[in-house]
């Protein structure tokens, strides 16, 4: 597998791709962009596995990575809106076999992104100074360990980029595919702003299969076997171990 290593010159920083081909050690220049760098990482594996010539040249443009086939987890921001409005984000839902350009399904299922106001409601946070410390406590334990927390996927700040918020695994539209990208030469309705790594991607695809895939449940008692459950646990727990014998 490739791997991404870092060279400092007098004019900045490059990345370069390092493999192997035949036992030697070889490298590709990749961007002075460590997030476009790790895109282009991303690529050339995916092509080494399926068998395929290296696909990143050093002399590959940056445009022809920004605006591949889009993914699982992208981020999409209505066109001409203000960067740290949450309201204007979608997060991308539909699997990224079904985004490849040319063989893509027609629309894709998006999440509408939000502020934090609902998350802080639904782990009834206290928001008081004195308290802040202890209550990033709870959202770390209760919410970013997990992931997602009652269908709810917070997603981190990039500054003057993305804003902090969450999307809402509850709150879906399905938009046109050419909402992201026209081939007529017409404004898209969505520019897509972010795209998130592996194994992270795979993290929002299992926190939307959590939240939408429960199965309908009928109302039911379950009073009498809770009681049952904790005495059982009661009477199990006050019978004394016993020990084997030594063997003889």
């Amino acid at each position: 597998m490739a791997s991404l290593i870092k060279r400092r010159f007098q004019g900045g920083t490059v990345w370069y791709i390092q493999f192997y081909r035949g036992g030697k050690q070889k490298r590709i220049k990749a961007s002075d962009n460590y997030q476009i760098a790790k895109e282009k990482l991303r690529r050339f594996d995916a092509a080494e596995a399926r068998g395929d010539a290296n696909p990143l040249p050093s002399q590959t443009p940056v445009a022809q990575v920004v605006t591949a086939s889009p993914l699982t987890g992208d981020l999409l921001r209505k066109r001409g809106a203000n960067w740290d409005d949450p309201t204007a984000y979608r997060l991308v839902l539909t699997p990224s076999c079904d985004l490849v350009r040319g063989r893509c399904e027609p629309t894709l299922l998006v999440a509408c992104c939000e502020s934090m106001t609902k998350l802080a409601k639904k782990l009834s946070l206290s928001l008081a100074q004195n308290k802040l410390a202890k209550e990033a406590e709870k959202m770390e334990t209760n919410v970013l360990t997990a992931g997602a927390f009652a269908g709810l996927f917070p997603l981190p700040a990039f500054p003057s980029r993305l804003p902090v918020m969450v999307a809402n695994l509850k709150g879906l539209e399905v938009i046109p595919y050419d909402a992201i990208g026209r081939n007529d030469g017409t404004e898209p309705s969505f520019d897509r702003i972010a795209s998130i790594d592996s194994p992270f991607r795979e993290q929002v695809a299992w926190a939307y299969l959590t939240t939408a895939a429960r199965p309908g449940m009928p109302d039911r008692d379950l009073k009498p076997w809770a009681e049952e459950c904790v005495k059982a646990a009661s009477l199990a727990s006050a019978v004394p171990s016993t020990t084997a014998p030594p063997a003889a």
